[in-house]
């Protein structure tokens, strides 16, 4: 016996296994040892170009500093060198100690 307004529903297809990609094969020692090195002088140059940054930004301090000299812009000046030229300078001189290029 058949209703009107009622459709038949078809059991579901099961879903195929999903394909694993083929493992990749390991690394030669050669490019790993590439890798760090490469990692080794972005991170000395990412240091390098920080403290070029801060010293252009105290020269430029500096030179707003002696064109009208002021307290306030000699205090900006000093406070920006304690704070920003001094930790990155120290920062350089502990890594040179410790062997570094």
């Amino acid at each position: 016996m058949e209703r009107e307004g009622v459709v038949a529903v078809l059991p579901r297809a099961k879903p195929a296994a999903p394909v694993e990609p083929a493992p990749h094969p390991p690394a030669p020692k050669a490019e790993s040892a590439l890798v760090g090195i490469m990692t080794a002088v972005a991170a000395l140059l990412a240091s390098r170009v920080l403290l070029l940054l801060a010293l252009a930004g105290a020269f430029v301090l500096a030179v707003m500093a002696e064109s009208d000299p002021s307290p306030l812009r000699l205090g900006v000046m000093i406070a920006f060198c304690l704070l920003t030229v001094v930790p990155f300078v120290t920062l350089d001189v502990i890594v040179h100690r410790r062997g570094g290029t």
